[in-house]
């Protein structure tokens, strides 16, 4: 799995490298890739996204984290792309059920979201942290099925 994520990684383009169209237009072309690309039906390549949630997911039992790990789980998050300011908005829900928790208890943040999505209206919950807290949701139920797959 961390050889999958280096290989995607090496081959990101840098931030201030030009896009395939810009070079195009320019008439400067790339050169051709290594592996050529598998066309025959049915042949599947995991998204960018997938590969990084597997790798997470590889990491942290989001059905069981410690105290430790959800601090962790969320620098990872960041890390990796898959979290941004308004799911690190989201996320403290998840720190402060982990506060509430007796010493030794495990978090399942999956069903901590579930459950407060179940709340919203109870609540009176902002549309805008509404969606937040539904983008966290999936993603921890991405993060939950990869783990399931492995």
């Amino acid at each position: 799995m961390l050889s999958a994520l280096s290989h995607y990684l090496q081959h990101l383009p840098l931030p201030n490298q030009d896009s395939p169209r810009a070079a195009a237009a320019s008439g400067v072309t790339a050169p051709a890739a290594e592996e050529p690309a598998d066309t025959s039906p049915g042949a599947y390549a995991p998204s960018a996204r997938a590969v990084l949630v597997s790798a997470v997911a590889a990491d942290f039992n989001v059905r069981a984290l410690r105290g430790e790990e959800v601090g962790h789980l969320q620098n990872k998050l960041l890390q990796f792309g898959l979290l941004d300011g308004r799911g690190l908005d989201a996320f403290a829900s998840l720190n402060t059920a982990r506060a509430d928790l007796p010493e030794g208890q495990r978090l399942d943040a999956v069903q901590t979201l579930d459950d407060l999505a179940l709340q919203f209206e109870e609540r009176r919950t902002p549309y805008s942290e509404r969606q937040q807290i539904g983008r966290l949701q999936t993603l921890l139920h991405n993060l939950d099925s990869a783990r399931q797959t492995h």
